[in-house]
C-alpha cells in the first residue's frame, strides 16, 4: 500500500432478501416514509438512519452512535441500503442486524427510507460538470492483480481504465463535504471485501457520474453524495 496506508472500513449496509415485488425502481428518491407493505429492499435518503433494538430508539434515530459496540445498534448514512420484513408497529420498520453472532432483529424509522435513492447531489453534480462521463454500478470495480488481491496502490477501475483511488499524494482521499471518505460506505478497501458496493440488476442499477482531466480521476458523485480530493 502506498505509504503503507491500509483502508479498512465496516459495511454498515445490511444484506439478503429482495423487493417482493420486482418492479424497476427509478432513480427519483423523493420524499419519506413508507407507502407499501414494507417488505424489501429501501435507501436512506437522510443524513442517517440508525437500526435500533427496539422501536422506541429506531423513531428517535438514538442508537448507533459508536462502532465500538454495534449490538446496541448502528447508523446508516445517506445512500445506503438495507432490507426490511415489513412494518412493526406505526412509522417503524422491522430491518436486521447483522452481527459477529449473526442475524439480529432491529428496528428503522421508515420516514428515513424511501424505494429510490434521494440523487439530488448527483443530479447537481452532472448540472455542475458538463465534462462529465455517466457510468453505470456494472462499469466500476476495484482493480486487483493476478493472485485476485487488491492493487497496490488501491486502483477504481473505470470502463476497464484503472485510476488511483488517492487523488494527490499519501495524505489526499476522495471525501464529501461531511468529511466521509470514499471508502465509507463504498467498500471494506481489504482483501476480505475487495468489492464496491454498487448495485446494478434488474430492480436498481446505480449511476455514478465522473470527472476525468488529463488522465486523473478528479471528482465522483453517486447516491452517496460528492467526493472530491482532500486532505485525510
Amino acid at each position: 500500500m502506498r505509504g503503507g496506508k491500509r483502508l479498512v472500513v465496516a459495511l454498515l449496509a445490511a444484506c439478503g432478501g429482495s423487493a417482493t415485488a420486482p418492479a424497476r425502481i427509478e432513480s427519483t428518491g423523493r420524499g419519506g416514509g413508507v407507502v407499501d407493505d414494507g417488505h424489501g429492499r429501501f435507501f436512506v435518503i437522510a443524513d442517517s438512519a440508525s437500526i435500533c433494538p427496539s422501536a422506541a430508539e429506531a423513531l428517535a434515530n438514538g442508537c448507533g452512535h459508536s462502532i465500538e459496540d454495534s449490538r446496541e445498534g448502528y447508523r446508516l448514512t445517506r445512500g445506503d441500503d438495507l432490507v426490511a420484513t415489513g412494518p412493526a408497529e406505526d412509522g417503524v420498520l422491522r430491518a436486521s442486524r447483522w452481527m459477529m453472532e449473526g442475524e439480529l432483529p432491529g428496528f428503522v424509522a421508515a420516514e428515513r427510507l424511501a424505494r429510490a435513492p434521494n440523487l439530488d447531489e448527483l443530479t447537481a453534480f452532472r448540472a455542475a460538470h458538463a465534462d462529465h462521463v455517466l457510468i453505470r454500478g456494472d462499469e466500476i470495480s476495484l482493480a486487483v492483480d493476478e493472485e485476485g488481491d487488491l492493487s497496490s496502490p488501491i486502483e477504481l477501475l473505470i470502463k476497464g481504465t484503472a485510476y488511483d483511488a488517492y487523488p494527490g499524494t499519501d495524505d489526499q482521499c476522495f471525501a464529501d463535504a461531511a468529511g466521509r471518505t470514499y471508502d465509507q460506505g463504498h467498500s471494506c478497501f481489504d482483501d476480505a471485501c475487495a468489492e464496491l458496493s454498487y448495485r446494478c440488476d434488474e430492480i436498481y442499477c446505480d449511476e455514478i457520474a465522473v470527472v476525468i482531466e488529463d488522465g486523473q480521476l478528479r471528482a465522483l458523485a453517486d447516491r452517496r453524495g460528492v467526493f472530491q480530493p482532500t486532505d485525510c
